[in-house]
């Protein structure tokens, strides 16, 4: 069974209408959210967006599951799971970064990741 949304209202301004924010916590150090809006890569429109945020030690568990996918995509030859590889070393690299002890003493990282486009905050 799924989570249900907690939604909360954000008012952007006078005369702005109400947007609402879905967020789900669906395990400890997990929030999703469906919040502001990115460009579709298909459409070129600005369609809502999911965003997840997660404790280090979730994204490194996560990397090794998006790498392992890709994996058996690859050994199937299905064609799925191709685009994961990228970010499952994205990842890797940012659970490295929040001191995750299990990324930092992982003996089979993930791939190497581009570097980020936003510094990390406090670093």
């Amino acid at each position: 069974m799924h989570p249900s949304p907690v939604p909360s209202s954000d008012r952007t301004g006078e005369g702005s209408v109400s947007k609402l924010t879905e967020q789900w916590n669906p395990d400890d150090g997990v929030l999703v959210e469906v919040a502001g809006e990115m460009r579709d890569h298909d459409t070129g429109t600005m369609r809502p967006c999911v965003s997840v945020s997660m404790a280090g030690y979730v994204a490194h568990h996560l990397s090794h599951v998006l790498a392992d996918w890709s994996a058996i995509g690859e050994l199937m030859e299905s064609g799925r799971g191709a685009d994961e590889t990228a970010l499952a070393a994205v990842l890797h690299d940012a659970a490295n970064r929040t001191g995750d002890l299990g990324a930092r003493r992982c003996e089979q990282p993930v791939g190497t990741a581009s570097p980020p486009v936003l510094e990390i905050v406090g670093q």
